[in-house]
């Protein structure tokens, strides 16, 4: 675990980043849509299956599975996505990685 406090972030993962508060995964036959509250919006970031998500946790907050529905309390994340061209009122990006982070950490 990291110490407490702001820390000097290393970009783990190429991309686009946001950081806010993951609220819900809905599931579809072709994918998830994982909706992240950052930056005075909701971001939908899409993927073509969870498993192709790279997921990664700094805090004991987050464990088990991730599975579709909403989160009951919507936790603190660092998301990486690639910009897609379609229509970005229905998608804004391809997520490419998932980062649970304790409260305090990514300040």
């Amino acid at each position: 675990m990291p110490e407490p406090g702001p820390q000097h972030k290393l970009m783990r993962f190429a991309g686009q980043q946001a950081c806010g508060r993951l609220l819900r995964i809905e599931c579809e036959d072709s994918g998830a849509v994982f909706f992240i509250e950052a930056g005075g919006r909701t971001l939908k970031l899409r993927s073509n299956a969870i498993n192709r998500v790279r997921f990664v946790t700094y805090t004991g907050q987050t464990r088990g599975r991730i599975e579709c529905g909403k989160l009951a309390d919507a936790q603190l994340v660092l998301v990486t996505y690639r910009l897609t061209r379609g229509d970005p009122s229905t998608i804004d990006g391809e997520l490419t990685a998932v980062e649970f982070a304790p409260e305090d950490w990514l300040h």
